[in-house]
């Protein structure tokens, strides 16, 4: 096992269904109990397991803060 503090994860759930998007989400924080998990999505998806979300747009920032604050647009529902 990886004893590393903090996981950063890039792209590490694009490409897959919805349904397995979310099992390979489940397993890795299931796996990084106790860390900080740093993950990029080119979707959003369960943003609510998250503590903060920080969204780009262009290369900018578009929001940072809980995913509670965040307004969400259609089908990128938390």
């Amino acid at each position: 096992a990886d004893g590393s503090p903090v996981w950063i994860l890039d792209g590490a759930l694009d490409g897959r269904s919805r349904t397995k998007a979310r099992r390979c989400l489940d397993e890795i924080l299931r796996r990084a109990a106790g860390r900080a998990v740093v993950v990029s999505m080119s979707r959003p998806l369960d943003l609510h397991r998250f503590d903060r979300v920080i969204e780009l747009r262009r290369g900018r920032i578009a929001f940072d803060g809980p995913p509670s604050e965040r307004k969400t647009h259609g089908r990128d529902a938390a």
